[in-house]
């Protein structure tokens, strides 16, 4: 049974997406910006992402963050649990969906549809 993190660390393009949207003055700082693209990924994606087989495929280049600073009241890793109850790591499954979700945003920024953000939720 794999440890799980006590750290998140983004992974370079993820890290970067966030830094490019987080310029958007929309969001107050990165974290928010990777809950927002964890939300997204569950919403648009969840049938799509094996967290599993995803975990090996981000680096770990990018922005490192503690646990206690993306989730303090344990609100994540109850949610993962609930809805992906066969884990043990469910912050490694918080990674890889931020990470994920990153991914998506950026390419919708690439594409030009990412603005306005809060119809991409709809």
């Amino acid at each position: 049974m794999a440890d799980d993190l006590k750290n998140i660390r983004l992974a370079a393009n993820a890290s970067s997406v966030a830094d490019s949207i987080l310029e958007s003055g929309i969001f107050e700082d990165k974290i928010a910006v990777a809950k927002f693209a964890l939300a997204y990924a569950i919403k648009n994606f969840f049938n799509e992402i094996d967290p599993e087989y995803l975990d090996h495929i981000y680096d770990s280049n990018g922005s490192n963050y503690n646990i206690g600073s993306i989730d303090e009241d344990q609100f994540l890793s109850q949610m993962i649990l609930a809805i992906y109850p066969q884990t043990t790591t469910p912050y490694r499954y918080v990674r890889v969906l931020m990470d994920f979700g990153l991914d998506k945003l950026g390419d919708k920024l690439r594409e030009g549809t990412l603005y306005p953000i809060s119809k991409i939720m709809i």
